[in-house]
Formats: C-alpha cells, sequence, structure tokens
C-alpha cells in the first residue's frame, strides 16, 4: 500500500469538500495511515483506512475570525 501524500490529500479533500494539504503521513498497523494536515482555517488529524475505505478527521486547530469596532 504505497500512497503519496498527493493522493491522501485527494481522498481528505474529497471527504472534506474543500483543497487539503498533507503535511505528515505515517503507515501505521499496516492497512492505515494517520497524519496531519492542513484546509482552510483549520489543521486536523487524520486516520485513513485503507481496507474499509473509511476516513475520520478531527479538528485540531480552528481559526475563526474576530470582527469588533475599533471606535
Amino acid at each position: 500500500m504505497l500512497q503519496t501524500r498527493a493522493s491522501i490529500a485527494r481522498q481528505l479533500s474529497s471527504h472534506r469538500g474543500e483543497a487539503v494539504q498533507v503535511v505528515k503521513a505515517v503507515v501505521a498497523q499496516g492497512h492505515r495511515i494517520q497524519g496531519l494536515a492542513v484546509c482552510p482555517g483549520r489543521v486536523i488529524s487524520f486516520v485513513l483506512d485503507a481496507g474499509t475505505g473509511s476516513v475520520h478527521m478531527r479538528n485540531l486547530l480552528e481559526l475563526s475570525s474576530l470582527t469588533r469596532d475599533l471606535s
């Protein structure tokens, strides 16, 4: 099971619905790939199970915009 960062990013992007860039990916337990990725406004951790085709993602950091009146 050899997957590139680009192919993992495409799979995550299809599940997320927005562009994702993989920062780190490691093979864990033979058929699972886990790692760290970024997408607009978020840093996420992921586990991709090639055996079942399932993807689990969790937000580690979410950026939000704060609007306040400075007057």
